[in-house]
């Protein structure tokens, strides 16, 4: 539980003496080292008991001329023989050094747990770890859910679906906590690339920090209290990098915006800035809107409203002041875009429709000449060979019968090839030309588009092809039988002779 965890290390500081702070901490480990220690200040009443709740994570040495180790798991006799030492030397200045081997403590204790876990023992030291590099190394680490043990700020659980804090308030089971915590870490990681991909898309931000979007650092209902300031710095980090999400370009604390007009927001080098919750709800907010949905778009809108709003050069206190303002004119101008692309929408979708039909008559009116044509020359090229067989074997000429017919079906053939040809042509031109307006239709998507369409052009146009295929079929046979009449007619007048 947290509160045994925050019960021993507070013990263990009283024990020797010391003051949180001069301690120091890193991500891995949490240490101190006094080269003048008077063993008179040490209080070994609950040392044991303490230090066991640590296990051999904890080291703590002191030295002398010669020198003395104890870790959470020394036996009772070691316990005896480093008490005895103590006493032999307590009117004695010695070196002292104490070691938690942090890292190591978690991974005994929550190693079945999925998911990535610190353990900061004083909040100040996590603090100043909420930088952009900090987050990045020490905090957001990886693209499971985090979470972080401060066993010393008195919270009990402030989490969102990225980052969880567990403070020394909370009074459960932590392995069956976190056990419970069923956050998809596959759909987190695709939520991070799928943002960041539409960040580098639209927005220069040089170096990014790692895999950090502002839903790591956004909590909607945070109400505690923060005498180490971790919620504010969170929030400050948060409206940054959510600024970078917006300008056209950025640095570390300056924003360029390119709308009517281009705007420069600089943000002063500090530690932090100490924004109200509610501003960063509200920068949030105008994040998560644009990169909900129709990003490109809502960009477009966001930075020409900030254009209008901010001077060419806009200090934070300046931005923070007018953000409320700006996230309204936001929401208004993106409400009256919504319309026009509601009324764009149906204007294209008659239009279309429009055009489908017309291009389907079109089809119609093509494929019914094409059909006329072909009948037409077919009842020719039939009637014509009926009335030449008549004519010359009535007269017994039967190889000008056959010259007859081989040269009408070579002029039947060419005639055919140009009807078909040209009807083939046409077609062509009518596709592309549909194909061309389709693609210069925008503001309905491809679904929409197909929905609209249907399948009626696509029908048409293999009927088309059907009947082409067809009066081809026709085209040959007509000639095939004039050369073949030819030859029989040839070789009946050569047999008369």
């Amino acid at each position: 539980m947290m509160k045994d965890l925050k019960e021993a290390i507070e013990n263990i500081i009283s024990i020797f003496n010391f003051s949180l702070d001069s301690f120091y901490e890193e991500p891995e480990r949490f240490y101190l080292f006094d080269p003048e220690y008077e063993l008179k200040a040490l209080d070994e009443v609950n040392l044991t008991k303490n230090i066991a709740v640590f296990g051999n994570c904890i080291n703590i040495t002191i030295r002398n001329i010669d020198a003395i180790s104890i870790s959470g798991s020394y036996t009772n006799e070691d316990l005896e023989a480093f008490h005895d030492w103590v006493k032999d030397n307590e009117s004695q200045k010695v070196q002292l050094s104490i070691s938690l081997e942090k890292k190591r403590y978690v991974y005994q204790k929550y190693q079945q747990c999925n998911v990535d876990l610190v353990l900061y023992i004083n909040p100040n030291a996590l603090a100043k770890n909420i930088s952009y590099e900090g987050l990045e190394k020490h905090i957001i680490i990886s693209n499971r859910p985090h979470v972080i043990l401060v066993p010393l700020w008195e919270i009990d659980v402030i989490s969102n679906n990225y980052l969880t804090f567990i403070g020394g308030s909370f009074d459960g089971v932590i392995n069956g906590y976190l056990e419970s915590l069923s956050i998809d870490s596959e759909t987190i990681a695709n939520s991070i690339q799928q943002r960041y991909e539409l960040q580098r898309l639209y927005c220069n931000m040089g170096n990014r920090w790692g895999n950090i979007l502002p839903n790591h650092l956004y909590f909607s209902d945070v109400s505690c209290q923060d005498p180490y300031l971790i919620i504010k710095r969170l929030n400050h980090f948060l409206f940054l990098i959510s600024l970078h999400f917006i300008a056209n370009v950025s640095t570390v604390n300056t924003f360029s915006i390119h709308g009517y007009k281009n705007v420069t927001i600089s943000f002063a080098d500090k530690e932090f800035i100490n924004f109200e919750p509610k501003y960063s709800k509200i920068i949030f907010k105008l994040y998560d809107s644009i990169y909900e949905s129709q990003t490109q778009d809502k960009l477009l809108i966001t930075r020409n409203v900030m254009s209008i709003y901010l001077s060419p050069e806009t200090s934070e206190s300046e931005f923070v002041n007018i953000l409320p303002e700006l996230f309204s004119s936001y929401d208004a101008n993106y409400d009256s875009y919504i319309k026009d692309k509601i009324k764009a929408f149906f204007d294209k979708k008659k239009e279309l429709e429009k055009y489908v039909r017309d291009t389907s008559e079109t089809l119609s009116k093509q494929i019914a000449l094409v059909s006329e044509n072909v009948s037409k020359s077919l009842l020719t090229v039939i009637g014509a060979l009926i009335v030449g067989a008549i004519t010359y074997s009535a007269r017994g000429n039967m190889k000008v019968l056959a010259v007859f017919f081989f040269l009408f079906g070579f002029i039947s053939l060419i005639t055919m090839n140009f009807i078909l040809s040209t009807a083939n042509r046409e077609k062509e031109l009518q596709e592309k030309s549909f194909k061309h307006f389709i693609n210069l239709i925008d503001g309905i998507n491809e679904t929409e588009k197909k929905k609209i369409i249907g399948d009626v052009i696509d029908s048409k146009y293999d009927l088309f092809k059907g009947i082409m295929f067809e009066s081809n079929l026709y085209k040959y046979f007509i000639f095939l039988l004039s050369i073949v009449l030819a030859i029989i007619t040839w070789n009946i007048g050569i047999n008369i002779k």
